[in-house]
């Protein structure tokens, strides 16, 4: 598993190879038995967030709304690069208060790039979904 991460990280990076990574993260549930260095869900959680911050989904510039004259393809895009980023940062939150060890993207301002009381009805291509996760990192913002 340690070998596979490493291999993800020197490969190409894609938004599929991240959401690959938080997959495994959220499949292979944390377990307090195991020691740190042998948690996998942490090593591919880890791995998910730093695919992510490499592919810059953290930045505003790089995930944010859909503007109302783009295509469809772009606006698909943005939203699934953002939809990434929300996903890393609840799996994050919630598997660090699970185990109480500290969370893999520190705080240094703002940590979702757009306003989750708005992102999730700014495009007609949003899904029904996108506003349970905007509430779910809200809450997971004030938990953490």
């Amino acid at each position: 598993a340690r070998r596979a991460a490493g291999e993800a990280l020197n490969g190409p990076k894609t938004i599929e190879t991240c959401q690959a990574y938080l997959l495994l993260g959220v499949y292979m549930p944390p377990s307090t038995s195991k020691t740190f260095k042998e948690d996998r869900a942490f090593l591919f959680l880890g791995v998910a967030i730093r695919l992510a911050t490499d592919l810059e989904l953290h930045l505003p510039q790089h995930t944010h709304a859909p503007p109302p004259d783009c295509s469809e393809e772009y606006a698909r895009l943005l939203l699934t690069r953002a939809r990434v980023w929300l996903n890393c940062f609840c799996t994050d939150r919630s598997i660090s208060t699970q185990l109480g060890k500290p969370t893999a993207i520190v705080i240094h301002g703002q940590t979702i790039p757009f306003d989750l009381k708005t992102w999730w009805k700014s495009s007609r291509w949003n899904l029904g979904e996108d506003f349970h996760m905007c509430m779910y990192a809200s809450l997971m913002g004030v938990v953490s």
